[in-house]
């Protein structure tokens, strides 16, 4: 697991929350998933794979930051997220809130792989 890629991209959406957006598909630079790949430095990658094959961006970023595809839905798809954060993340009062929440989302992933 890529654990700085990880904390890189907690620590980009808590720079720049109003960038986040987990609730459309990872074909959006503002997920997760497209974190990772920006982040990555292939933004070119990205912008390719967004025109191609939206679907695509996820499996990148699984290569990225190292994780098999069970990992990657727990991550990359917030109602596969623990309960307690999907709850969290879907009440945020903002979105520096929501940022907080991912933040919280990652070091769980990095803690327990889930």
């Amino acid at each position: 697991m890529n654990d700085p890629l990880l904390k890189q991209i907690a620590q980009a959406v808590a720079d720049q929350p109003e960038k986040l957006n987990m609730s459309s598909w990872c074909g959006t630079a503002c997920c997760i998933a497209g974190w990772a790949v920006i982040l990555a430095g292939e933004q070119g990658e990205l912008d390719r794979l967004r025109k191609d094959n939206p679907g695509l961006v996820s499996a990148r970023a699984k290569v990225l930051l190292g994780i098999d595809t069970e990992q990657a839905s727990s991550l990359f798809h917030l109602c596969c997220w623990p309960d307690h954060l999907h709850t969290s993340y879907a009440y945020a009062a903002n979105k520096e809130a929501q940022a907080a929440v991912l933040r919280e989302r990652i070091d769980h992933f990095i803690a327990t792989g889930e």
